[in-house]
């Protein structure tokens, strides 16, 4: 069975149908309604260029996730991070990738620390249930959904 995240709402400025936005153009003349529509822009502007760049962190980190391309030279992961419940280090980049995804879809002002802790909660789920860490002690990896 696969978790599924909690539901976030999507942040009012990507809402142009709001109501207290229709109701604050009502009330305005031409020149308060093309202010006030030049802010409101600005803000999706501002919002859309956070999306865009941690979504391109995002990516980053979904590249650095898969097995390493074998044509270049060093050391090799053999699969995903994280690799299993005591990689520090895959944990930490996945935790910081999840957390990060969530603030940013919850609006320009974040979650106030929820990705962070949904991210600390899911990982500790996974690295703490008991089939894993006896995969883990004998040196299997959990089967891949897909």
């Amino acid at each position: 069975m696969e978790a599924t995240p909690i539901p976030l709402p999507m942040p009012g400025v990507l809402q142009a149908d709001r109501p207290e936005l229709k109701a604050e153009l009502a009330a305005r003349d031409d020149a308060g309604k093309v202010h006030l529509l030049e802010q409101e822009f600005e803000k999706a502007c501002e919002y859309g260029q956070v999306l865009w760049h941690d979504v391109d962190e995002l990516r980053h980190y979904l590249l650095a996730s898969v097995p390493p391309d074998p044509r270049l030279p060093g050391p090799r992961r053999i699969g995903a991070s994280p690799t299993g419940p005591d990689d520090e280090d895959g944990w930490k980049y996945w935790m910081a990738a999840y957390a990060e995804a969530t603030s940013v879809l919850a609006g320009p002002h974040g979650d106030s620390g929820f990705g962070a802790h949904e991210a600390r909660r899911e990982a500790q789920i996974r690295r703490t249930a008991p089939e894993i860490l006896l995969l883990a002690k004998r040196g299997l990896h959990p089967p891949s959904s897909g």
